[in-house]
């Protein structure tokens, strides 16, 4: 066909295959960049605090390999160890706080020596050579802070899934009914940690006020009986509620949460 020859029925112009070209190689770049975000959040993995933060070194074994005699230091100072061996327990004179959320209506007991510390949404505590990040005790899973399909998870089918937002965690081993001395009910999930481990029990308690948001406490480096103990205690509460707004500002709320006594006042 020559230059001046216009194409002829069935045959695609120049500027139809260039337009396909164009177009195939956005969608291939598209999938190419999904393929990228992809491996990057996997490569990166992502816990819930509370946990250990990164996969053990290889000479570190798993919780359920530690021989709780051993002198490695290195092991001796890992998550792992603390949490299988050398968790926090009860002596004959610890003392008990009652840590109080008006806000959110909550309430429970926490050994007062762990000293705890305001984390963004609850409280968490360090351990031997482990910083606070690894100690969460409770935090307050909001529904309106959760993404996509998770906003709208109520019940038992929020700790089920629980786990599909950190890409650290790999599965659910266990969900099931929990029911405190006080009789609150809630469940308590085990997820499975790389693969292999199940470093903590988590507890959840659904809001009866506020059905989706989920008060959420993780064992971590505390033992199962002051874990327990602490469960036992949590109480809900009658909620206040913040002072009105001025001049588009919202005042300091009437109660402010505390632990042990109104001159402590960390943020759950």
């Amino acid at each position: 066909m020559s230059d001046d020859q216009s194409p002829t029925e069935g045959e695609p112009s120049t500027s139809r295959v260039v337009l396909g070209v164009v177009i195939a190689l956005v969608v291939l770049g598209g999938l190419t960049y999904a393929a990228y975000l992809y491996s990057n959040r996997k490569s990166g993995a992502v816990f819930p605090a509370g946990y250990p933060q990164s996969k053990p070194a290889a000479k570190i074994p798993t919780i359920s390999e530690i021989d709780c005699n051993t002198t490695d230091p290195a092991i001796k100072t890992s998550p792992n160890y603390y949490i299988k061996c050398d968790n926090y327990k009860e002596g004959p004179d610890t003392k008990w706080t009652t840590v109080k959320n008006p806000l959110k209506g909550t309430q429970f007991d926490f050994p007062e020596e762990l000293k705890l510390l305001p984390y963004t949404n609850g409280y968490n505590f360090a351990w031997r050579t482990l910083p606070a990040a690894g100690g969460l005790v409770i935090s307050h899973d909001a529904s309106s802070l959760r993404s996509g399909n998770f906003k709208t998870m109520k019940g038992e089918e929020y700790p089920k899934n629980y786990w599909k937002q950190y890409n650290g965690l790999t599965g659910v081993k266990s969900v099931t009914p929990y029911t405190t001395k006080n009789s609150v009910s809630g469940w308590q999930a085990v997820y499975i940690y790389f693969g292999t481990d199940t470093p903590t029990l988590d507890t959840f308690f659904e809001d009866p006020a506020v059905p989706g948001d989920f008060m959420h406490f993780s064992k971590g480096v505390l033992s199962d009986e002051v874990y327990k103990k602490v469960m036992d205690s949590f109480k809900w509460t009658p909620k206040s509620t913040p002072a009105p707004t001025t001049a588009g500002k919202q005042s300091a709320p009437t109660t402010a949460p505390t632990v042990g006594s109104p001159s402590a006042s960390p943020s759950l």
